[in-house]
């Protein structure tokens, strides 16, 4: 069987997206059910062509919408005898896969959803139409939890089995290198007890939430270690700055790899919050994932997709949204109880490895294909 990828969202740009579609086409590329897989990055920063073995990276540069169509247009020809079109972005580049490669060349089309992407409210409102007509048309719509599922079926009036729930993996080659230097370029004593998040600076992910409860906790050890950046920064440092918490609020802004981030902290927390008026919701939360994968104990909240990405009272903890006091009593009981925090690091790394495997993940996705050729 020969697959085409096509997305929006690959590296060298970072996200768990980009991510995403990058393992996803190096785990395909070595099923043995799997001939040949090409990927088709369309809005790349590093414009490339890598072929390797029975996978092929088209990287192509930034450009228009008018430009992302033509080279669909193109690539959808060249690999037309190729029996799967998935494209792992909805919108824009799932409408022009969709278009091309079911209505013009008869190929099966699978298209990614993840939650924000099919269920926000901000855009015009022929976007919200075309975004219908992809999920309805598709020859199988992939979801990333069960909560997506449910929330994007019922917002497009769809049948749930429409929806086929899939869940992202992570990287299992991830390399630790040096994180008692990043505690130490971070003024991080070893004593320190060091609650990290990661993410894009958005309001969804309830980063002000984090630093309330980190001075609820008023514990002179307890640091906040943020991971990121976005368009929250500067709020985010003025509501440290207002709390006089910058001795216990690091900002590390963007870098290029978690992985030190990680393995330099102690426990992972992001209080995500559904924002309904914006249609934004965590569709599933991979950094939970990662920071299981690497023995961090998980404090998230009962939002979007996160209660799938770990398991409430064996791996970490799930608060209510917004519940500050909750949030600082889970993060000092992680601190001053090493049993359970021992307990959920094994826990954690257990439940990541059983459930989000990429070689299991992809079977999954074959199986799907499949379906849909055979």
């Amino acid at each position: 069987m020969k697959v085409a990828y096509f997305n929006w969202d690959f590296p060298p740009a970072l996200g768990g997206m980009a991510e995403v579609a990058n393992t996803l086409a190096e785990t395909m590329a070595k099923d043995q059910a799997i001939s040949q897989v090409a990927v088709v990055a369309l809005k790349n920063s590093n414009p490339r062509r890598v072929v390797r073995e029975k996978l092929t990276i088209n990287a192509l540069a930034s450009g228009s919408l008018f430009g992302m169509f033509v080279s669909v247009i193109k690539y959808a020809w060249r690999y037309r005898k190729f029996d799967v079109f998935h494209s792992t972005d909805l919108f824009p580049v799932g409408f022009f896969v969709l278009l091309i490669g079911k209505y013009f060349l008869g190929k099966k089309v699978i298209i990614n959803v993840y939650g924000t992407d099919a269920l926000a409210n901000k855009g015009l409102t022929v976007t919200r139409k075309i975004k219908s007509w992809i999920l309805k048309n598709a020859d199988k719509v992939i979801v990333v939890s069960k909560s997506s599922q449910k929330q994007i079926s019922a917002s497009y009036n769809m049948a749930a089995n429409k929806f086929e729930v899939v869940y992202v993996g992570i990287n299992n080659g991830l390399i630790i290198g040096q994180p008692k230097k990043i505690r130490e370029n971070l003024g991080l004593s070893e004593d320190d007890f060091v609650v990290l998040t990661v993410g894009r600076l958005i309001k969804r992910k309830g980063i002000d939430d984090l630093i309330k409860a980190i001075d609820l906790a008023d514990d002179p050890a307890i640091k906040l270690l943020i991971v990121g950046d976005g368009p929250e920064k500067e709020k985010l440092i003025e509501l440290v700055s207002a709390m006089e918490l910058f001795s216990r609020i690091i900002f590390a802004g963007r870098v290029d790899s978690t992985v030190d981030y990680y393995a330099s902290a102690d426990v992972f927390s992001m209080p995500s919050k559904y924002l309904v008026e914006d249609g934004d919701i965590e569709g599933l939360g991979i950094v939970f994932l990662e920071a299981q994968h690497f023995g961090l104990p998980v404090i998230g909240t009962f939002s979007g997709g996160i209660p799938e990405a770990m398991i409430d009272g064996k791996t970490g903890f799930l608060v209510p949204e917004g519940d500050l006091k909750s949030l600082a009593e889970k993060i000092v009981l992680l601190k001053e109880q090493p049993e359970v925090y021992r307990e959920f690091s094994m826990a954690g790394r257990e439940f990541v490895e059983r459930n989000f495997s990429w070689p299991v993940i992809a079977k999954q996705l074959i199986g799907i294909y499949q379906e849909k050729v055979l």
